[in-house]
């Protein structure tokens, strides 16, 4: 009988063990594999993205590293936004140098940009007599005061977001394309501030990967969420196509159905390697369109599967075409590419920001009108 009650009482305990084996994991063990989950989900995410874009087009930018805050306009909320939400910035042109559309069109034969009186007068230029606006995809560095020159007049960070700390350059709200709405109509609410008096329409509608619009949904955005800013003092520039040989005929489109709009400029952006090109480009922009040019983007890079620039060539090419810029009339601003540390699929010798977050000797030089 005893045995018996012996053999009871191992047999309960054995099922008490085994019971409380396969019993509710702790809470917190769950959270911590599901953290490790999340991060490797990100890591993923972001080295699929670094791969896509080292292709011949450089493909949009990891949005991490657009971390920026502080609204444009008036009654916005200072307090810092990663931009998750905010397309990074992306460069690419398909097409060579040597297919750019030559200067040929006629003015006479171009629509009218703007039947509504707007105000088509330029930033002015920087004390040293530059035009240089930084394209600027680093949040909220300190670093950027190391950029804060006389000839730097004006910056963006492909969002409507500034820093915190402009370091006196006025910083231009932009509403990148329909993911971006909710946080321009939040942002940008009052009139201009900090000398943010311009507004940019969507970054590469013409282009997939970036706003990839066509250009009747661009009017309708224009007229929905732009033009009311017109009323309040801004001044609005044009969607910026990528170079590819199509975002000419996409911005002449535009304008056709915004021919009640208020324009007072037109973006434009740029990649190759000739500098007699980047020249006939612009002036072709310029002459078919009679507007001030706004170059938002722009560095010496074949996406064509060409050869690439050597640091000396991509020197020149700043040397002939940035005194070049800052003598035409009807440029307004031109904005290199570059001022980052991960170039994303650009030519690195383009680079304008050390590591440190200095400038290097080819940002240096442009920052400081000294070419």
């Amino acid at each position: 009988m005893a045995a018996s009650k012996l053999l009871s009482l191992i047999a309960l305990t054995t099922l008490a063990l085994l019971t409380s084996s396969f019993g509710p994991t702790p809470v917190n063990a769950i959270s911590t594999r599901n953290q490790h989950l999340n991060r490797h989900v990100v890591q993923h995410d972001a080295i699929a993205k670094r791969k896509r874009s080292t292709g011949k087009r450089c493909k949009q930018r990891p949005s991490s590293s657009l971390a920026v805050s502080v609204g444009v306009g008036a009654g916005a909320a200072a307090t810092s936004k990663a931009s998750s939400a905010s397309p990074a910035p992306t460069s690419k042109a398909t097409a060579k140098a040597s297919s750019t559309p030559k200067a040929t069109t006629k003015a006479s034969s171009t629509p009218k940009a703007s039947p509504t009186p707007a105000d088509t007068s330029s930033p002015s230029t920087g004390k040293g007599g530059g035009k240089v606006g930084l394209a600027w995809p680093n949040g909220n560095e300190a670093s950027l005061k190391n950029f804060a020159t006389e000839n730097v007049i004006a910056m963006y960070t492909w969002s409507p977001y500034c820093p915190s700390n402009t370091y006196g350059i006025d910083c231009w709200p932009m509403l990148w394309g329909d993911k971006q709405i909710g946080d321009f109509t939040k942002v940008v609410t009052g009139g201009p501030v900090n000398g943010g008096n311009f507004i940019l329409g969507p970054n590469e509608p013409n282009q997939g990967g970036q706003a990839n619009i066509s250009p009747q949904r661009g009017c309708d955005i224009w007229h929905q969420y732009i033009q009311p800013k017109a009323s309040k003092g801004f001044k609005l520039i044009t969607p910026a196509t990528s170079s590819a040989p199509n975002g000419l005929t996409w911005v002449k489109d535009f304008m056709k159905c915004c021919t009640d709009c208020s324009i007072s400029g037109v973006g434009v952006h740029w990649y190759g390697t000739s500098a007699s090109e980047f020249k006939k480009y612009l002036t072709l922009w310029h002459d078919t369109f009679g507007l001030p040019i706004y170059v938002t983007e722009y560095a010496v890079q074949d996406f064509t599967g060409g050869p690439q620039s050597s640091k000396d060539q991509i020197f020149a090419f700043h040397r002939e075409v940035g005194p070049w810029m800052n003598s035409q009339s009807w440029v307004a601003v031109h904005m290199p590419f570059g001022f980052m540390r991960d170039m994303q699929g650009v030519n690195d010798a383009n680079r304008l920001m050390n590591d440190n977050g200095t400038p290097t000797d080819l940002g240096r030089m442009i920052i400081n009108n000294a070419y």
